[in-house]
Parts: C-alpha cells; sequence; structure tokens
C-alpha cells in the first residue's frame, strides 16, 4: 500500500523542508496545496529533481484548498461570468503546476451553492461545462482530473458527484472519496466505495464531530476503527491501486499527528 500526506498539515512551513522528514516517517506520496503562484519554474525543478533523494513523490495538486481560500474568490457555479473563466484558468495554472511536479492528480471541489436567484440547472450547466474543458485540459498534460464532494457545495454527495462526472463524459474526469465529508452527509463509507467504484481515483482519510469539517486524524472523531477497517476491505474490493492519503488540518503537532495516522491505518491493514 502507498500512503501519502496533505502538506496543509503543515502549513507555514517550507514544502521543501519537509520532505525530508515525511519520507522518514514512512510516507511515499505527498499532497500540495494548489497555490501555483508561489512556486517559480525554478522552484518547481528543485522540487521535482529532489524526489529521488526521498523516495517520495508529489501525487495531488489540491485546488480545493484554494476554493476554500475565500480571499481567491474561486467558484465553479458563480452567476459572474468572468469570475466562473478566472476560476477555470487558475485550475488550468493548478494542472500546469502538477504538470511540472510530475503529479498524477489535481483535485476540485464546489464549495458553495449557487446564489438564490441563479437557477440550479443552470449552474450545473456552467460545472459541467468547466469541468469537461478543465478535464480536456488534463489530459493533454497527462494529468488525472479529480472531483471531490464537499457536504457545503453544489456536489454535496457521492451520488451527485457520479451525476456530474456521467454528464461531463470525460475517460479524464474521476472522483476523490474524503472520509470526512461522507462523515458530515451521512454517507457509509463502503457503500460509497462500491458506488464510485468506476471512477474512483484517489481518497482523503480524515476524521471529525460528524458536522464541523474539521480533517482531524483518522483516530479523533465520530467515525470508528471498524468503519475504517471496512473502508479499507471495500477498497480492496474494487481493486484501489491509488494511495492512502490523510488530509488532516486540525493537530498540535503534526508529525505526531502523521505518525500516529499511518500507524493506526497500517494496524487495520495488518
Amino acid at each position: 500500500m502507498n500512503f501519502g500526506i496533505n502538506s496543509w498539515l503543515f502549513r507555514g512551513q517550507v514544502i521543501e523542508d519537509i520532505l525530508p522528514g515525511i519520507a522518514g516517517l514512512g510516507f511515499n506520496g505527498v499532497e500540495i496545496s494548489g497555490f501555483p503562484m508561489e512556486f517559480t519554474s525554478q522552484r518547481r525543478f528543485k522540487i521535482r529533481t529532489s524526489l529521488p533523494n526521498y523516495g517520495i513523490k508529489i501525487i495531488t495538486v489540491s485546488v480545493g484548498v484554494a476554493f476554500a481560500n475565500k480571499s481567491l474568490g474561486l467558484d465553479l457555479c458563480s452567476g459572474n461570468k468572468s469570475v466562473r473563466e478566472r476560476t477555470v484558468g487558475y485550475i488550468k495554472d493548478c494542472i500546469d503546476f502538477a504538470a511540472d511536479l510530475d503529479a498524477g492528480i489535481v483535485y476540485v471541489c464546489t464549495v458553495t451553492k449557487p446564489d438564490a436567484h441563479i437557477p440550479v440547472k443552470k449552474a450545473w450547466e456552467w460545472i459541467i461545462e468547466s469541468l469537461r474543458t478543465c478535464a480536456d485540459y488534463a489530459m493533454e498534460k497527462n494529468i488525472r482530473l479529480a472531483l471531490e464532494p464537499f457536504p457545503s457545495g453544489i456536489v454535496d454527495t457521492i451520488d451527485v458527484a457520479i451525476e456530474v462526472v456521467n454528464q461531463v463524459n470525460s475517460s479524464n474526469l474521476g472522483i476523490l472519496i474524503d472520509t470526512g465529508h461522507l462523515n458530515i452527509t451521512g454517507e457509509d463509507l463502503t457503500v460509497s466505495v462500491e458506488k464510485a467504484r468506476k471512477f474512483l481515483v484517489h481518497i482523503h482519510i480524515n476524521n471529525n464531530d460528524g458536522v464541523h469539517d474539521l480533517h482531524y486524524p483518522p483516530y479523533n472523531g465520530t467515525l470508528k476503527k471498524e468503519a475504517f477497517s471496512s473502508f479499507v476491505n471495500a477498497l480492496k474490493q474494487v481493486n484501489y491501486q491509488g494511495y492512502y492519503s490523510f488530509e488532516i488540518i486540525t493537530a498540535p503537532d503534526p508529525f505526531d499527528a502523521a505518525t500516529k495516522s499511518l500507524q493506526f491505518f497500517k494496524n487495520l491493514t495488518g
């Protein structure tokens, strides 16, 4: 099994500085937050060429983190066409960023619902058109695009994500399952894996209180060990070959949380 960790856990630290430590804990993959403007071409080259030294790979670029940063104003279902176009442009920049780092996946989400005056049908059309454009662009760069359901967004459940992916109708658009998000929306982890098996390209592991998107380590929160064990078994049943990636935010000691999370899952898998 391959294990990854999202660099968001180590926010405030430089990615180049944390790579040796992450690899030393036993991870062989890391996710980078989608802020490409912070990485010059020279810095990207330096990161990419250093990875073999640590036996680690950049597995995803997270546009989801950028969407959650309200100051950027990213929104695929905005009633303002220029906002939607700027959002698509930002996703394309993240795809270029991923290609420069030899990452395989860029994932996106919708963190909001359309304004009340916007017909839901119209918002859907905008999202589908935008995702199709981004999926086609990602294919040109040999990057897979993944859609992550987000509890507060218009694409909030696995069923909705599957419907969107079917309507986009691109072989390059898949689905990312986030265990914490499923806990909030009340979706069963194992059933969700079975539903999404045809499109599943990546997973995020985290926990919460069942209400708030807290991104606790898996050993804290209302999702119990048995639920994660069933989740792992379901992934094996559908022959999931991707990374088991921890997207943790709320932890006082990042390296301690990463260590304990990895051990928690290794204990589940024997």
